[in-house]
C-alpha cells in the first residue's frame, strides 16, 4: 500500500462571497483609478492618506453591498464588516506597503495595490473558512 499525503485545503478564494470583495479592493484601493477624500477627486494618483483610505472603504461598503445584492449573493453584517476592515488594514500606504515594503509610508504603486489584493482574497478566504460559524 502506498502512503498517500494530504495536503490542507486551499481557502476557497474564487467563490463569489471572495472573489467581489477582492475585485472591489483592486478597483476601489486609493490610486487605481482614482484618489478621493471626499472633497477633491485626481485620477493616476498613488499616494495615499488616511483620510483617502477611510472614505474610499465607506465607498468600498456601499459598493459591494449593491454588487453583491445585485448578484444575489446573501451577506451577514459580519460579511460587510470583516471585508470592510480588512480593506482599511491591507489598503497599501496605511500599514505596510508590499512591495517596497515600508511600514506607515503613505506610499503606494498598482504593483503594490495588486499585491494587497492577493493578500486580501487569501486572508478573507482563511477568515471564511477558519470561523465558517460567522460567515
Amino acid at each position: 500500500m502506498i502512503p498517500t499525503l494530504s495536503l490542507p485545503k486551499m481557502p476557497a478564494v474564487t467563490s463569489p462571497k471572495v472573489a467581489v470583495p477582492a475585485a472591489l479592493f483592486l478597483a476601489l484601493s486609493p490610486g487605481m483609478i482614482l484618489k478621493a477624500d471626499g472633497r477633491k477627486f485626481s485620477f493616476n494618483k498613488v499616494g495615499t492618506d488616511r483620510v483617502t483610505i477611510f472614505f474610499h472603504a465607506l465607498v468600498f461598503f456601499l459598493v459591494y453591498s449593491l454588487v453583491a445584492k445585485a448578484m444575489g449573493i446573501v451577506l451577514t453584517r459580519n460579511d460587510l464588516l470583516v471585508a470592510t476592515t480588512l480593506f482599511m488594514a491591507l489598503s497599501p500606504g496605511l500599514l505596510l506597503t508590499i512591495p517596497p515594503g515600508k511600514f506607515m509610508s503613505g506610499k503606494t504603486s498598482r504593483a503594490a495595490i495588486l499585491t494587497h489584493t492577493v493578500v486580501f482574497a487569501v486572508v478573507f478566504a482563511l477568515l471564511r473558512k477558519q470561523f465558517p460559524q460567522f460567515y
